[in-house]
């Protein structure tokens, strides 16, 4: 790990730290909690079915393209190949649990109007410091235009309907609001193990364990402050807009100041 890729990575860990105490202490209350559902620990062992299912695939995606060098089912849009099935099973597995056998509107999964305005703006803001924070500690390339676009499909909207969605809901109703955001940022995090430890970042890298392990926390620490913010905003909304502008600012940063 190089020293800039070290202080990045710590940088924006301790950020997100600090971020997540000043939301979950001053950043408005907690709204009334999703109602307790009689089957709790169905509920839980739901969002994990969900969760197991995405690690799986991603496993299965890493692995057949970087590992055992398999084919797998790509579409090219672009400029980028999308693993087709895997975004598949990102958006039905979702869909059949919440909306099919649990008949879940989209209100309930968070597509609604913020009931807060501080947490959504806290989104937002901490989306932007975020990608401020990435494009000066480590300045990546400019990004292309088509990779800005799909973007927004993946992996901002599929990662925001997997995981706060539906898996962070289900875990409220399962477990409360605290230990809600908890357990969904640490999933969130460990869905990241493929990526991190054997695939695409693995490989960028340069298969660097320290690099792995750092990462692995900055992607926990995202999904605490993202999940404490979504409940208290109960929009998914501005989620999207976070995630957006902490993946992809710095390369819109890079590309608008590129001399």
């Amino acid at each position: 790990m190089t020293l800039r890729e070290t202080t990045h990575l710590a940088m924006i860990f301790l950020f997100n730290l600090v971020f997540l105490a000043v939301a979950r202490r001053w950043l408005g209350d907690y709204p009334p909690p999703l109602q307790r559902v009689k089957g709790e620990r169905r509920e839980l062992i739901e969002a994990l079915i969900i969760w197991a299912v995405m690690l799986l695939s991603v496993s299965y995606l890493m692995l057949a393209r970087y590992v055992l060098f398999t084919d797998y089912y790509f579409v090219r849009v672009g400029g980028r190949l999308l693993p087709l099935l895997h975004l598949f099973i990102m958006i039905e597995a979702p869909f059949i649990v919440e909306v099919v056998l649990n008949g879940r509107r989209g209100s309930d999964l968070g597509f609604s109007k913020p009931i807060s305005r501080g947490p959504a703006l806290a989104l937002v803001l901490h989306g932007v410091l975020m990608g401020v924070i990435s494009f000066l500690s480590n300045p990546p390339r400019p990004y292309p235009l088509d990779y800005l676009l799909l973007g927004v499909f993946t992996p901002v909207f599929t990662e925001g309907w997997v995981y706060r969605s539906a898996v962070q809901q289900k875990l409220e109703r399962a477990l409360g609001q605290e230990r809600a955001w908890l357990l969904g940022g640490l999933l969130y995090g460990l869905m990241h193990v493929p990526t991190d430890f054997f695939g695409t970042l693995w490989l960028v890298s340069g298969g660097d364990l320290g690099t792995a392990l750092a990462r692995l926390l900055v992607q926990c620490s995202l999904g605490w402050v993202w999940g404490i913010l979504f409940i208290k905003s109960r929009s998914i909304y501005p989620v999207f807009v976070g995630h957006y502008l902490t993946n992809y600012l710095p390369g819109i940063l890079a590309h608008t100041l590129a001399p």
